[in-house]
């Protein structure tokens, strides 16, 4: 698959960043998945990636313009280098039910590669700037993601996690909640924020 870097499009909003790109289709012969392609529209071709908030991301597939992949990522953080990913396939194509277990092997396939790379990173957290790493076409949505992140961070919503691990074992944080602002009394102290 040969992608279109003309045909990058960016939408943002406040809470989402929608990125698409076309791509050139396949020649018949080269793919499996030829009877879902039911038109030689190469602008029905391609794929969009999107971030809703800053735990949720979106993959959409096409195919044509009516044989449709798309997955989602729900992620939660399970402490400050681990997260737990939650994995939502969904389609309207190869419906079937002998279908089911060929997708499912497709999908962990590519996650198990994703998973052999990412595991090899170093550092292994995003740099604090974005003049310390290298994004290129197609990138677009990860600068919008930090973007955003940067907004909450910002506001206010992003653990000091250097103040937190320095009292480790000797001090019980509470979750910063805005009742916080008007009712004093409260024993323990909010998590330290940035």
């Amino acid at each position: 698959v040969k992608f279109r870097p003309e045909t990058v499009r960016v939408t943002k909003s406040d809470w989402r960043t929608d990125v698409s790109i076309g791509a050139l289709p396949p020649k018949a012969a080269k793919t499996k998945l030829t009877h879902l392609r039911t038109d030689d529209n190469p602008d029905a071709f391609g794929a969009t990636t999107s971030h809703h908030g800053a735990n949720t991301l979106i993959t959409e597939i096409n195919l044509s313009a009516e044989n449709t992949f798309v997955q989602y990522f729900f992620e939660q953080p399970i402490d400050a280098s681990r997260t737990r990913i939650f994995f939502i396939n969904m389609r309207n194509c190869m419906m079937e039910p002998d279908k089911d277990d060929y997708l499912t092997k497709i999908n962990l396939s590519i996650a198990e590669e994703d998973i052999r790379i990412i595991q090899e990173l170093n550092p292994v957290r995003t740099p604090e700037s974005s003049t310390k790493e290298i994004l290129v076409v197609g990138d677009e949505c990860i600068g919008a993601y930090r973007e955003h992140l940067k907004k909450w961070e910002q506001a206010g919503w992003r653990i000091d996690m250097k103040s937190l691990w320095a009292t480790a074992g000797d001090v019980a944080y509470a979750i910063p909640s805005p009742a916080r602002r008007s009712d004093k009394g409260w024993v323990l102290d909010p998590v330290p924020l940035i």
